[in-house]
Order: C-alpha cells, then structure tokens, then sequence
C-alpha cells in the first residue's frame, strides 16, 4: 500500500473549517428567517430575552454535540472500532485507535452518520412539536454547520478515489491505495 495522502488536523485547517461551517450557519438562519417571515427583534424577545432560555438553548446545543460524536462513535463501532474522543483546535473528535483501516464507503458511514441521522430526526421533532420548531430547527442548521468539516474531509477522500483506504492517527487521518 502507497500513501496517496493525509489530513493533519492543525490550527489553520481548524480555522478554515470552523470559519466555513460559522459561514453556513449564518447564512441558513439568515435563510431560515427569510423563509419564516422572523425579525432579529422578534426572535430575542421571544426565544433570547432571558437567562432561562439562552439556558437552554446552550444546552440544547451541547446535547447535539454529544449526540453528533456519539453517533460517529456508532458508525465506527458497526467496523469494529476501538474509539476515543478528544478536543483539539477547537474541534471535538471521535477516533479508532485500534489501527483499522476503511474504505471510502465504511467512511462514507462513519463520517456523514451524524448529518444525516440528526437532521432528520430534529426535522421530524420540528414537525411534531410545532410549538418548539425554532429550537429544533436551530439545532437541525447547528448539526448541518457543525457537519461541514465532515463532508469536506469526506469530499477529500471521495477525490482521491473510492479504492482508497483510510487509517486514524492522532492527528488526523492517512490515505493509502494499492498502486
């Protein structure tokens, strides 16, 4: 097997990704409040004006974090995973230590898992509990912003070809193919 590529995650590549995925959740709920008919004003009285409920919306959003990695932590498990999870650069991470390589489709699983399991079962919340949609859809654009770094590290993969195999490392990941 020949090495055809890495990522490292390090502070620019966490920057990047965290400032593109901070991008696409401005610009949903931009959109989202386009398409709902909201004003900003509206929207704080309603759902920011306290300390009760800026509360809990923090833990909503921490709850969707944890689901998000434990979910990844789920689609490594379905191949056999030894996991650990972490915080660097200002991104939580789940990892197979146990030295396992994937191909690009258990990967495809892996990674995409979170995107779109969460967002359709917070859609389907929005659906059921129409007096909490605002939340849940926050939560869905949160997830779908959160899941930037993993379609584009995915989109990578994708790029150097779907015979290629994927290894963890601590600091990101390795890519090999048969040559």
């Amino acid at each position: 097997m020949t090495k055809i590529g890495e990522f490292k995650l390090n502070k620019l590549n966490s920057f990047v990704i965290n400032s593109i995925s901070l991008l696409v959740f401005v610009v949903a709920i931009a959109m989202f409040f386009k398409i709902y008919h909201l004003n900003l004003y509206d929207v704080y009285l309603k759902y920011f004006s306290n300390i009760g409920s800026i509360s809990l919306m923090f833990f909503f959003l921490v709850i969707i974090i944890a689901l998000h990695e434990l979910i990844h932590g789920i689609g490594y498990k379905i191949f056999g995973a030894r996991l650990k999870f972490g915080f660097k650069h200002l991104n939580i991470y789940t990892m197979d230590i146990s030295g396992n390589s994937y191909r690009v489709i258990e990967m495809f699983v892996i990674m995409l898992l979170p995107l779109l399991s969460l967002t359709i079962f917070l859609s389907v919340l929005s659906y059921i509990f129409k007096d909490y949609y605002f939340y849940f859809i926050l939560g869905t654009i949160f997830n779908i912003s959160s899941s930037v770094g993993d379609i584009i590290l995915f989109s990578y993969m994708l790029i150097k070809g779907s015979e290629c195999k994927i290894k963890d490392t601590s600091y990101g990941f390795l890519m090999y193919k048969k040559l």
